[in-house]
């Protein structure tokens, strides 16, 4: 019998540090592809496999104190300043500590949204800069 994961259970971590109050996370693997077609083909075009990439998008919800005004999620306050870097991530099912991907990706960019009465929310987008790996050790940057 097949498990369901539950989106809630579905974590990103930023150089190790969990991103907090993630509302979605979405990764994607894609290849390039190589048009091998000739005209000797009857005028259908063929393609092989290209170089592989992935990339990688989590909005999550910003809170910036808790209820007794302790600082959550302080981090992503200074989220604009990761822009530009090239970070560790790990995306992973919440209490699995062996099912994971990780690998290293730039983050190209991190939108803040606030509407009235809404809670506000940001978003990162990473472009993976190498391989993802499945179930190794998250590199270091």
């Amino acid at each position: 019998m097949s498990e369901i994961i539950h989106g809630r259970d579905l974590i990103l971590s930023i150089n190790n540090v969990a991103v907090g109050g993630a509302r979605s996370c979405e990764i994607m693997v894609q290849t390039d592809e190589i048009e091998t077609s000739s005209a000797s083909q009857g005028g259908w075009k063929e393609y092989i496999a290209g170089m592989k990439g992935w990339s990688l998008t989590c909005s999550h919800f910003i809170t910036l104190y808790d209820d007794d005004n302790s600082p959550r999620n302080s981090d992503l306050i200074g989220a604009p300043g990761f822009v530009g870097q090239t970070v560790s991530v790990k995306f992973w099912v919440r209490g699995d500590s062996e099912n994971f991907l990780t690998g290293s990706a730039i983050v190209k960019s991190w939108k803040g949204t606030g509407t009235i009465p809404n809670l506000s929310q940001g978003s990162f987008s990473f472009l993976g800069t190498g391989p993802l790996t499945i179930g190794a050790v998250t590199p270091s940057t």
